[in-house]
């Protein structure tokens, strides 16, 4: 059984009238989907794409936790010092599936002083990974070192040693500089794949590993899309999904917010944006993710989307935050309003969030909005179905790309923010 279906039929005019896709726009792009799927296929088994080959480097992967053991294995929290791709994507797989007996993840990401000053009080149980593939990104290089010297300075300078650990390209780096004169042990960042797309690389399962995630079975579902759109190419859901959304922003639709019905998957909402932004922001094109959940957004957004600007698309993830329940946990109790809100008596919080995601889904479409959603098939998010909606959206990104004329994988403009922060930080 997948881990989820797709349903893109509310993003098509013969559903929704005139805000969606006639079916002769839809036809050009499901076969301009197909084309872009046999070329990624053809890259994918010429072993040219960094996201498949790191998918099957278990070796890799073992190697990795193998070499963090020893500075992990007798902590109980682990600082993740990255930003952006080194970090939303751990961020997102650790706060859907990650175990109350894993060691407790902390980020440091954005170069907030007062945020590092909480992590720093207390360094006695800590362990620290600092994660860049250029090892040289300013937010990195400048939290790895406040947070050795606040080590040392509370531990001394061999236990300090004991607990961090660096992930980064091989190519000569102050990241690698840094590590080297101190003796640290670093693990090797594949150069050819970028953070966005580094979901099933140590990037991400190293410390999701240490936080108690099965990751093999977040691999284990990433590799079953990676044989949908194998099986199926243009028909696959991946190739589905992209030809919706290229139809939709050639249309004129520049906003596009996904909103899963899970706490869990708040995160999820943030990597997904940085990937879609990052991957196909160029050159005019692209359209701007907004990360929402629900129902929460329902309340604070829904009326500009029904009744504001019909500029966007949406996706809503299955309301799984009732059934995202582990093993052995009880089921939502029952609601008992004593008859004073009798919709609600006899229902649990899972058949209130249900109801809302079917409404808001027929809300949109009603209004003309297109709206496409994801039913998680066993009702439950975990290991599974995240690392199936990961790779999903990954390839539905890369498809998107290609079909657009769009290189998926640099950033030129955020090379650009970085060169002018160095100029400001040179005083040149």
């Amino acid at each position: 059984m997948a881990a989820y279906t797709q349903d893109i039929n509310r993003c098509l005019e013969r559903h929704i009238g005139d805000g969606g896709l006639p079916d002769a726009a839809y036809a050009a792009v499901c076969q301009s989907a197909a084309a872009a799927s046999a070329d990624l296929l053809a890259d994918i088994d010429g072993g040219r794409l960094a996201l498949a080959n790191g998918l099957q480097d278990q070796a890799g992967l073992d190697q990795a936790i193998d070499a963090a053991g020893a500075a992990f294995g007798k902590v109980g929290r682990i600082i993740i010092v990255g930003t952006g791709g080194s970090s939303l994507g751990a961020k997102a797989l650790v706060d859907a599936c990650g175990a109350a007996d894993g060691k407790a993840l902390l980020f440091a990401e954005n170069p907030d002083p007062d945020s590092l000053s909480d992590l720093t009080a207390d360094m006695s149980d800590t362990g620290v990974l600092a994660i860049s593939k250029s090892g040289a990104t300013a937010e990195v290089m400048a939290h790895l070192a406040l947070l050795w010297q606040a080590a040392t300075e509370q531990l001394g300078d061999e236990v300090a040693r004991g607990r961090f650990v660096i992930l980064t390209g091989p190519s000569e780096s102050p990241m690698r500089a840094f590590a080297a004169a101190r003796s640290l042990p670093i693990i090797r960042h594949d150069p050819d794949l970028g953070g966005r797309f580094s979901a099933f690389s140590p990037v991400v399962l190293l410390p999701a590993h240490f936080a108690g995630v099965d990751v093999a079975s977040v691999r284990q579902a990433a590799a079953k899309i990676l044989d949908d759109l194998r099986s199926n190419g243009g028909d696959s859901a991946p190739a589905q999904g992209a030809a919706a959304m290229v139809g939709l922003m050639q249309a004129g639709r520049k906003v596009t917010v996904l909103m899963p019905y899970a706490d869990r998957l708040r995160q999820f909402s943030r990597w997904y944006c940085q990937l879609w932004a990052e991957s196909l922001g160029k050159a005019g094109e692209g359209a701007v993710p907004y990360p929402a959940v629900g129902a929460v957004d329902q309340h604070s957004q829904l009326q500009i989307w029904l009744d504001g600007p019909d500029i966007a698309t949406f996706t809503l993830l299955g309301p799984s935050a009732g059934p995202s329940l582990g093993p052995g946990q009880a089921p939502t109790p029952l609601i008992d309003t004593g008859g004073c809100a009798p919709e609600l008596d006899g229902r649990s919080l899972t058949d209130l969030i249900d109801a809302q995601y079917q409404g808001t889904a027929d809300s949109l479409a009603a209004h003309g909005r297109p709206v496409r959603t994801f039913n998680m098939s066993a009702g439950a998010i975990r290991e599974r179905e995240v690392g199936a909606l990961m790779m999903h959206f990954m390839l539905e990104t890369i498809l998107a790309g290609r079909m657009m004329g769009i290189d998926p994988f640099d950033q030129p403009a955020v090379e650009d923010g970085k060169r002018r922060t160095r100029k400001y930080l040179s005083g040149a």
